[in-house]
């Protein structure tokens, strides 16, 4: 079922001095900048073979923020991609995996519409209880690890 790593998303402090620090270290510059218009977070994205490394600043008193201050900086999530994303949910489910939904969250059937989804890609949360503590994270990742939608400039 899963296909290979989509993305992997960590929480930072500063974008800036990620982006210097990345440069500086591996050699890497940014393929996309992202900002969001209420001034909430400021993203950083690397595309590293087939995944995407997301590394997200969230204005303090966000909700992120607050578990970078409580934690420190490090992995939020992890994406695994999968061909069919409604097969996929379909299987689990099937088979007795409970899933994540909230419809207030754009959730239905188990799976994200992709019109909710903030990068525009359907996604499937499998429920934390089911799976010894880890939220493993679905996104459609059709052609084994297709992720031309996320590299799509917005």
């Amino acid at each position: 079922m899963l296909k290979g790593l989509h993305h992997i998303h960590y929480l930072i402090r500063n974008r800036d001095q990620m982006v210097a620090y990345m440069e500086r270290t591996f050699g890497m510059k940014p393929d996309r900048l992202l900002e969001d218009e209420e001034g909430e977070w400021k993203e950083v994205q690397y595309f590293v073979g087939p995944a995407i490394l997301k590394m997200t600043e969230h204005a303090p008193g966000t909700k992120h923020a607050k578990l970078v201050e409580e934690h420190g900086p490090g992995v939020h999530h992890v994406y695994w991609g999968v061909d069919d994303i409604v097969e996929a949910t379909r299987q689990l489910k099937a088979q007795g995996t409970t899933l994540l939904g909230d419809k207030e969250q754009g959730f239905r059937d188990g799976f994200r519409d992709g019109s909710k989804s903030p990068h525009g890609y359907y996604e499937s949360y499998v429920d934390p209880k089911d799976s010894l503590g880890i939220e493993f994270r679905l996104v459609h990742a059709p052609n084994s690890m297709s992720i031309a939608i996320a590299r799509t400039p917005k």
